[in-house]
């Protein structure tokens, strides 16, 4: 069932009188106080939860797990006229549509959004520690002369259930609001080196389009992108689905790609090495490729009339298991032939170092087809140092 919670501000004292009348089986009610201070009257009223931080954000954030822990959205925040904008701020700053939020004062006042407030929401988010680090994940054959990797769910901010922590995709459903998704881009930039500021992420609309950096974007979406510039990212996101970064360790280019399964049968990852050739005069011989987690033919169960149309393909990626009436499929297997048959050669593709199973690793992965919606996305990035 989704309770309502209602966070009543007691960070500086502020008190209502009917709290008794908000307390039944509907609600989570929760009072907020500072813990710098102590006093004898710690709670209102038996039954409410009392949160303490030392900061009014920090106690909110505990609220937000909280809600997000359980998937409730409906909040209404009872606080001073005086705090009023604040909390209006925090809401649109840090909750998406995925909430219906209210802020109620006792009075007649409309709260508006105060941007003094702005940088010290984004201090305090830059400044929050979580459980656990950064992770990421390096193949061995991309040269040093790239920031490469994949990251992992490991060391955000991402607090929903299945978004867990590091989601590199914000979205209202996801319940990662854009701020919440720039910190986590640029903690994964602290951690590999990169600008966050100019990080450049694939749209993943399952497709084989690539996008030049420095042309006009693709409207209808990319699921591959490709630079040569310095002081640029790009990056391709996946949850399931097979992401690719390429290297060209001469001219020097690189790109990363998103293919999932339709993308896979339109041959993205050869879309873009196709174009890193035309745009670049990349090499086949001097192209890397390392393929990053994605779920394995261990867990990528399939209908039987979709497995048949990578039979063309390679026709041992299609498994047959004992007791099971569907197929399974390797996408990784299919992604190499499709680079091998292209001309790359077997040894400078990298489906080893990173390519772990997806579904098969829920401490350390995000995946669509054992979490379902929402879920987050890891993405493998490259750029040049």
């Amino acid at each position: 069932m989704d309770k309502k919670t209602i966070l009543i501000d007691s960070f500086d004292g502020y008190i209502i009188d009917n709290v008794d009348d908000l307390i039944d089986s509907t609600n989570d009610v929760l009072l907020i106080k500072n813990s710098k201070y102590t006093d004898n009257n710690t709670e209102q009223n038996s039954r409410l939860t009392v949160i303490k931080d030392s900061s009014r954000l920090g106690a909110f954030y505990q609220v937000k797990i909280r809600m997000d822990s359980n998937m409730y959205s409906d909040i209404t925040i009872r606080c001073s006229e005086e705090k009023a904008n604040v909390w209006f701020t925090i809401c649109k700053e840090i909750l998406t549509t995925a909430y219906k939020w209210e802020i109620k004062t006792g009075d007649e006042y409309a709260p508006i959004y105060d941007e003094s407030y702005y940088t010290e929401i984004q201090a305090f988010l830059s400044s929050y520690q979580t459980k656990d680090e950064v992770e990421i994940l390096k193949s061995n054959i991309i040269s040093d002369k790239f920031i490469h990797g994949f990251s992992t769910r490991k060391g955000g901010l991402s607090t929903a259930k299945g978004v867990l922590s590091l989601n590199m995709t914000a979205a209202n459903i996801k319940r990662d609001s854009e701020m919440i998704g720039r910190e986590n881009i640029r903690r994964l930039g602290t951690k590999a080196g990169f600008n966050p500021t100019s990080f450049l992420r694939a749209r993943a609309v399952h497709g084989n389009t690539v996008y030049v950096v420095g042309q006009e974007e693709p409207k209808d979406g990319y699921d591959c992108i490709i630079s040569n510039q310095k002081d640029i990212t790009v990056a391709a996101p996946g949850a399931d689905c097979v992401t690719m970064i390429f290297a060209d360790h001469a001219t020097p280019a690189f790109g990363a790609c998103h293919s999932g399964w339709k993308g896979t049968l339109a041959k993205a990852c050869v879309e873009t090495v196709k174009k890193m050739q035309d745009e670049y005069g990349s090499k086949l011989e001097n192209i890397r490729v390392a393929l990053g987690p994605s779920i394995g033919p261990c867990c990528l169960e399939f209908a039987e009339e979709d497995a048949a149309l990578f039979k063309g393909i390679n026709e041992n990626s299609i498994i047959r298991k004992e007791g099971k009436a569907k197929p399974f499929i390797d996408l990784q297997l299919v992604n190499r032939t499709l680079l091998e048959t292209h001309g790359i050669a077997p040894s400078h593709i990298d489906d080893k170092s990173a390519t772990l199973c997806t579904s098969c690793h829920p401490e350390l992965l995000f995946s669509y087809r054992r979490d379902g919606i929402p879920f987050g996305n890891q993405v493998g990035f490259i750029g040049l140092k």
